[in-house]
């Protein structure tokens, strides 16, 4: 079994959300996507089952998200104009994220998942990791009060709207960067 550690609290699950897997070898590395973003992000029908016993759901690689990569450099850059790492608001990262480059990035291949059968919390926990926290940020509004990490090396997904945090591993092993040629 996997060292792993908490991510993240979300108190909003809801009859019907799917709880999606993304390791095999880390069934608490888990979260829930609403029914309706879910169908925008995998093909409704299940390709299989995993060793568990869940649904496999192949991603739509036609689903692009924009990614900022947590390095060394950008840690600097943040000390250097500024900016205070004491509660980040989803509001305030938001707005730097607007400012940073950002790269594009597709999630890849497969994973499991089931609908909730009932209301409540869902906690997440990744593989542990030993990079240095930059800091805590508060999670995505619709997940309920509580905050994320930030560590040196995660990504950050940043939409619209809300911006959350993909850990290391996690990333490396759930996305690939859309690089342009052209």
């Amino acid at each position: 079994m996997a060292t792993t550690e908490f991510e993240v609290k979300n108190r909003n699950v809801k009859v019907g959300d799917y709880i999606v897997y993304n390791n095999p070898e880390n069934l608490m590395e888990r979260y829930c996507v609403k029914a309706e973003k879910f169908l925008k992000l995998y093909h409704e029908e299940p390709i299989g089952r995993d060793p568990n016993g869940l649904m496999l759901f192949e991603a739509k690689d036609t689903n692009v998200r924009q990614a900022v990569i947590v390095t060394s450099d950008l840690v600097d850059y943040l000390h250097d104009v500024g900016f205070e790492f004491q509660g980040v608001t989803q509001e305030r990262l938001l707005n730097l994220c607007k400012g940073l480059t950002k790269t594009p990035c597709t999630k890849v291949g497969v994973v499991a998942a089931h609908q909730a059968t009932k209301s409540g919390e869902l906690e997440t926990h990744v593989l542990k990791s030993d990079n240095p926290l930059v800091f805590n940020f508060q999670q995505p509004l619709h997940w309920g009060e509580g905050v994320m990490p930030l560590k040196l090396n995660d990504t950050l997904i940043v939409s619209e709207d809300e911006v959350y945090r993909i850990a290391e591993e996690e990333f490396r092993r759930t996305y690939t960067l859309v690089i342009d040629f052209g």
